[in-house]
C-alpha cells in the first residue's frame, strides 16, 4: 500500500511512500531521507520536520508533536491548488498556537 505525503504551506508533496502500516513518523523519516517530493514543478533537495512535546513535563503520558516543516527547492514553484508561481528556496511552516 503506498501513502501519500502533503504538506499544505511548504508545497512538499510525495505520492509514493510504500511502507505499509507505518506510523506517522515513520512517514515523515521516509521523506527527511528521500526528499526529492513528486510534484511535477520543483524538485525538493531537503525536507526537515521539528518535533517537540505538547504537553508539559509534569503530565505523564506526554506525546510528541510536529511544531515546523521545512523544505529547499532548487527550482520556482507551482501551487497545485492555485496555480500560482513561487520563488525556489526556503519554506518554513511552523505551529502557531495563536493564528489559524
Amino acid at each position: 500500500m503506498s501513502i501519500s505525503l502533503r504538506i499544505v504551506g511548504t508545497f512538499y508533496q510525495r505520492d509514493d511512500i510504500n511502507t505499509g502500516s507505518a506510523t506517522v513518523q515513520e512517514v515523515l523519516d521516509y521523506a527527511v531521507s528521500n526528499p526529492n517530493g513528486t510534484m511535477t514543478s520543483s524538485a525538493c533537495d531537503n525536507f526537515k520536520y521539528i518535533s517537540g512535546t505538547t504537553a508539559p513535563t509534569v503530565i505523564a503520558g506526554r506525546k510528541p508533536s510536529v511544531t515546523a516543516f521545512f523544505a529547499n527547492y532548487k527550482s520556482d514553484i507551482v501551487s497545485p491548488v492555485s496555480g500560482i508561481q513561487y520563488p525556489k528556496g526556503e519554506y518554513f511552516l511552523p505551529e502557531s498556537l495563536v493564528n489559524n
